[in-house]
């Protein structure tokens, strides 16, 4: 949460206009509460599943105390600015499966972020919706093998393709079969553990 929060303040942002938070596994949304302390958000997006969980529990309590309003996830959501947040792919198996999905257009270019989702969610995914062609695409669990899957790629063709990854992580991430599955699709690659932050400006032709 500072980490983030002292990002944005860096590059002169004093708060967000959105936060969708993909899901509740720690490594995606553990810093959420912190940043909320310490920035102004608009809105926040959270998937409508695992009630229980004590992640959720404190993120909406702090946004509640704070007055930010928030909107749970059944079904797709087409929101301000040309972003789109796609509901958990019903029926798929592992609990990566039920995050949220992020379409969005900057300006001429598509970006899609799929957060954990494998496998299955990817196929019912392409299946479901009418995907369109992406200049970005972070790739799905920080380049799982499971994730970016052929079927997706061919669906999306990205030409950036970003992978949210820690250094040296004991889960071996990313696979080089994904590294491959991407070269292959045509995109660049670009992975946090060799070049920590990455930022990525669009400029229109």
């Amino acid at each position: 949460g500072d980490i983030a929060a002292n990002y944005l303040q860096a590059v002169g942002r004093s708060g967000l206009d959105l936060l969708v938070v993909s899901h509740y596994h720690a490594d995606h949304a553990n810093g959420i509460p912190q940043l909320l302390r310490r920035i102004d958000v608009g809105e926040i997006v959270l998937p409508d599943v695992e009630e229980d969980d004590p992640l959720r529990a404190e993120i909406t309590a702090i946004a509640e105390k704070r007055g930010i309003p928030t909107r749970f996830v059944r079904e797709t959501v087409q929101l301000a600015g040309g972003v789109t947040v796609l509901p958990p792919m019903s029926g798929a198996g592992s609990a990566n499966e039920l995050g949220l999905t992020v379409l969005a257009a900057v300006g001429s270019a598509g970006v899609l972020i799929t957060g954990d989702m494998e496998q299955e969610g990817e196929l019912r995914l392409v299946e479901s919706i009418p995907l369109p062609e992406v200049e970005i695409l972070v790739a799905g669990h920080h380049g799982s093998e499971t994730s970016t899957t052929p079927e997706l790629l061919e669906t999306v063709q990205p030409r950036l393709a970003l992978i949210s990854v820690g250094q040296d992580n004991s889960y071996g991430h990313p696979s080089y079969d994904t590294l491959v599955r991407l070269d292959e699709a045509g995109a660049a690659i670009y992975r946090t553990d060799l070049y920590g932050t990455i930022e990525v400006q669009w400029k229109e032709n």
